[in-house]
């Protein structure tokens, strides 16, 4: 909120599939903001929809980059042929967003998922 004056961030992508990171987002956005819902979450999760509407009239849109793959990559796990915890393979602190972004793994290191914690 300090970088946007506390006005809000205009757009917030979700797409680590995290509760915590789903409801920062809402916390964060402005009025009139745009929620772009990435994730594949393992629990519901509970929410506030007077959040979307009445106080902050948000446009809310859900997208993947690969149409179609839900419902087999949510069979794969469900039927514990698919961890997906093992596939956050790094962890970095907010911060070191640019760190996370520009890091190049070693030709014999495995890089799946990066996931950027604001509570590391």
């Amino acid at each position: 909120m300090d970088l946007t004056g506390g006005r809000g961030a205009d757009v917030y992508l979700e797409a680590s599939g995290q509760t915590q990171a789903f409801t920062l987002g809402l916390e964060l956005l402005r009025k009139a903001g745009r929620l772009v819902v990435f994730g594949v979450y393992k629990q519901p999760v509970a929410v506030d929809l007077n959040i979307f509407g009445e106080f902050k009239e948000l446009d809310i849109r859900g997208g993947h980059l690969a149409p179609f793959t839900y419902r087999t990559a949510l069979d794969l796990m469900s039927r514990g042929l698919v961890d997906g915890d093992a596939c956050v393979t790094h962890r970095y602190p907010l911060e070191a967003f640019k760190d996370a972004l520009e890091r190049r793994p070693d030709p014999d290191e495995v890089q799946i998922k990066i996931i950027l914690d604001p509570h590391m």
